[in-house]
């Protein structure tokens, strides 16, 4: 098919993304909170537009979380559980997610809370499969455009994101928009399109700081296509050197206007989200928090294939196979499919740098998806108008039939897509064996659906106990579980019913309680996507078996929750004491013998250098010392 018109291409661009948004819309109601969001965006949204309604700029800097505010209406979910730090949190997606909750759900009714809060995100997926149709009909064609966007948005891990999730998803989209319009830019050589790509640039970043790597990956691209073109004796179509600068100064602007966190203190706040992005992105501390010798950081050599194996392991095989064909359809220039393959390999290879790594299966470098269904879509039109010979109904035929042999997968799964993996690993149960510990619901997103279960079993005064992601559960309760179940946590006294435990089958989270409730125990009930179970529910008898298991998993999380502080209370002093040599010379290492005397005059020695707001941060790796120790 040639290239479509620009009316032709825009008006398929509209019926596809309204179509994907129609079916995301119908089945929104069908997931609920996530592991990560009740403890950042949710609540993150919530307190900026608080802080816009008080005039205090400060509110969205803080690390203090408040209930949201009175003004919402009931039944509203509870976001009080948990919280990250603002640095933590993608802004943009909070922010829209706030919005949206006070328009469709405070205002409007036209949507319960958890559907208004998660509408930003499908609504961006629906304009990038709007921009990416258009964007490709009008290079390849019809047929080409609006299978790239039927792809994209039906490919099962973005399906499954695509529902609810204000991290990944909108930061595809914006991470897309800046990649299509440097192309723009390079095929027409106007400014606009290099304004606008610094714009996307910045909306990118201000969402994730994966977009730290769209500025090189965009002068690569361009880098590139001009040595290609002056090879072939072409005249280059640069824009002017002041329109770049402009460009990299509406970047700034919208990553600045975009970060409410930045808005109190630009510079400390940039300082925050760097060291952040330094510390998880390549360095992981030494678990062990020893404090014999310095400070232990390890920089990771090995390469780490996890991203790149759960790429080939959870797309669909047949977009797998017609993507590098797609790399030679003729179609469409060799700089377009250059500049998609590019767009491919970097979100994939950045992941492949030394120390690099990855979890949560592939949404932390999501922004492949889009090149790679473009690529695969050109694949496609390219073997069925070779294979049917210019025979129109048999093109479109082949084309729907591939269309559905991507959405089957994903509409089967639902709402539990994010489980799903291809024939490679042999599905889930396969993935599960190779000890993949994202091979399962690894975001708690099942809960929802449990929650229906606890409420079809229990009885009127039962409780009910989720040791692993409890915000999430904490979070939903309100609009969810049934009034008359008791939702226990650390503070509860004692439960008076059965005891009900549901916890996601996340093995890596397990702690002593999880292990043994599942060793002794069989389950009452579980969820299972093919034959595997991603949510499991143990009932534990009333009375004396139900007290005792209550306070055996409030003794676990109370071990646990002090030592986490021990260790954290490590890293800090050690880091504190590696910035400050002088210091750690006159406090001198911990002593051999660990006897009372000797630890007392080490930390004698240590309270004098140390300041004052450290010496309760001394006193919880003194203890951990003592308890390291004891163990040995």
């Amino acid at each position: 098919m040639p290239p479509a018109s620009a009316r032709a291409a825009r008006c398929a661009a509209g019926l596809t993304a309204l179509g994907c948004l129609l079916v995301f819309l119908f089945l929104s109601a069908d997931y609920g909170p996530s592991w990560d969001q009740v403890a950042g965006e949710y609540p993150y949204g919530e307190q900026v537009l608080e802080s816009w309604r008080q005039g205090d700029p400060s509110l969205a800097h803080s690390a203090a979380r408040e209930h949201p505010p009175q003004l919402l209406r009931e039944p509203h979910p509870d976001f009080s559980a948990k919280s990250f730090p603002w640095f933590q949190v993608c802004e943009v997606g909070a922010v829209l997610s706030a919005i949206s909750c006070r328009v469709f759900f405070q205002q409007l009714d036209w949507l319960t809370a958890f559907q208004a809060h998660h509408l930003p995100a499908p609504l961006t997926l629906a304009l990038l499969v709007y921009v990416l149709v258009a964007f490709m009909a009008r290079r390849a064609g019809l047929l080409v455009g609006v299978l790239a966007g039927v792809l994209l948005a039906f490919m099962p891990r973005v399906f499954a994101h695509g529902h609810h999730n204000l991290k990944d998803i909108p930061e595809m989209a914006f991470y897309t928009f800046a990649v299509l319009a440097g192309y723009r830019a390079m095929e027409s050589g106007r400014g606009r399109w290099v304004l606008l790509a610094g714009a996307c640039s910045g909306l990118a970043l201000a969402q994730k700081p994966n977009a730290l790597f769209l500025p090189p990956q965009l002068l690569l691209g361009a880098g590139v296509l001009a040595l290609w073109r002056l090879r072939r004796r072409e005249r280059l179509r640069f824009p002017r050197p002041l329109v770049l600068v402009l460009a990299c100064a509406t970047g700034w602007a919208s990553y600045v206007l975009f970060t409410p966190g930045l808005w109190p203190d630009l510079i400390d706040g940039v300082r925050s989200e760097l060291r952040f992005v330094l510390g998880v992105g390549s360095v992981l501390f030494d678990e062990r928090g020893d404090l014999r010798g310095e400070l232990r950081v390890l920089h990771v050599p090995a390469l780490s294939t996890h991203a790149l194996l759960h790429v080939v392991w959870t797309t669909p095989l047949v977009l797998l196979a017609l993507a590098p064909v797609g790399l030679f359809a003729r179609r469409v220039s060799p700089e377009l499919r250059f500049w998609l393959l590019l767009a491919v390999a970097v979100p994939v290879g950045r992941t492949l740098i030394p120390g690099m790594r990855n979890f949560g299966g592939v949404r932390h470098l999501i922004e492949f998806a889009p090149p790679l269904a473009a690529l695969a879509a050109l694949g496609a039109g390219a073997v069925l108008e070779r294979v049917a010979a210019q025979r129109r109904v048999v093109v479109f035929a082949g084309a729907a039939a591939l269309a559905g042999s991507v959405a089957l997968p994903s509409l089967r799964a639902h709402p539990f897509a994010i489980t799903w993996f291809n024939a490679l690993p042999g599905g889930l149960a396969g993935a599960q064996a190779t000890g993949l510990d994202d091979a399962t619901d690894y975001w708690a997103v099942s809960y929802w659906q449990g929650l229906d279960r606890i409420n079809a079993l229990a009885a009127p005064g039962d409780a009910l106990l989720v040791p692993i992601a409890g915000g999430v559960v904490q979070s939903a309760a309100p609009v969810k579980l049934r009034g008359d179940i008791q939702l226990v946590d650390t503070d509860t006294p004692s439960v008076d019913g059965v005891l009900w435990v549901m916890h996601v089958t996340r093995e890596s989270w397990y702690d002593a309680f999880v292990e043994q409730l599942d060793r002794e125990s069989q389950p009452a009930d579980s969820i299972e996507v093919d034959g595997v179970p991603i949510l499991v529910i143990h009932r534990v008898d009333a009375g004396a078996p139900a007290q005792a298991a209550l306070h055996d998993w409030q003794a676990g999380r109370a071990a646990s929750e002090l030592l986490d502080r021990q260790r954290r209370a490590v890293h800090r002093l050690q880091a504190w004491l590696r910035a400050h040599p002088e210091a750690n010379r006159a406090i001198g290492p911990a002593p051999p013998k660990l006897d009372a005397a000797s630890v007392e005059k080490w930390a004698a020695r240590a309270r004098k250098a140390l300041p004052k707001g450290l010496h309760h941060v001394l006193d919880d790796a003194v203890t951990l010392l003592f308890e390291q120790h004891r163990a040995r």
